[in-house]
């Protein structure tokens, strides 16, 4: 049964019900409905989930395969979540998004506060370099860990990328270990999507 399962994945992370509920942007009544299977997760819910927590979707719906796409993160870790995620997987959008080839990603970080907060549903899509404007809000890859956005600045002559929130420092764009991944186009703010 799915709700045993959204049962296990939230042990699993070791969040109580309010806290999952919190982190999905749902009611602790309606994770507690999913658990004791007196209501059905939706399908936008479930799709959420899967993309917060890199949850193997075919475990969480039929109890087949690994729990997580790639390995538990482990204490203080977010999921890898490297892969391209499509944007109708998330929320449903105008098809002048789906037509550019738009993917999206939870943001895990307030770098961008206050506009952008951790929560929020980012969609973007691939870019080439020499297509940024000064200005642009851009999405990044580290090494390791979750996709970012930051502001791509050209300041005398250098090229940053520039987090809105003071307490993240500069990175020069050929020094930083963050990968361009593409340019941002939309942000579904979580009050949105509740």
């Amino acid at each position: 049964m799915v709700g045993n399962r959204i049962r296990e994945l939230r042990k699993a992370l070791g969040l109580t019900q309010r806290e999952f509920a919190e982190s999905i942007f749902s009611s602790h009544r309606s994770v507690q409905n999913w658990e004791t299977g007196e209501r059905n997760i939706s399908s936008r819910n479930l799709k959420y989930i899967c993309v917060m927590y890199n949850v193997n979707e075919e475990w969480l719906l039929e109890g087949e395969g690994e729990m997580f796409e790639n390995g538990m993160p482990g204490p203080g870790e977010s999921p890898d979540t490297s892969y391209r995620t499509r944007v109708e997987d998330i929320v449903n959008l105008p098809s002048r998004f789906i037509d550019k080839g738009a993917n999206a990603f939870v943001v895990h970080d307030n770098a961008m506060e206050p506009g952008i907060v951790e929560g929020d549903v980012a969609i973007w899509r691939s870019v080439d370099p020499a297509d940024l404007r000064s200005g642009d809000i851009v999405v990044l890859k580290p090494a390791r860990g979750h996709f970012t956005v930051r502001r791509f600045l050209v300041h005398s002559g250098r090229k940053l990328y520039v987090a809105d929130n003071k307490d993240y420092e500069p990175a020069e764009c050929e020094k930083a270990e963050l990968k361009l991944c593409g340019k941002l186009l939309e942000i579904f703010g979580r009050k949105n999507l509740s």
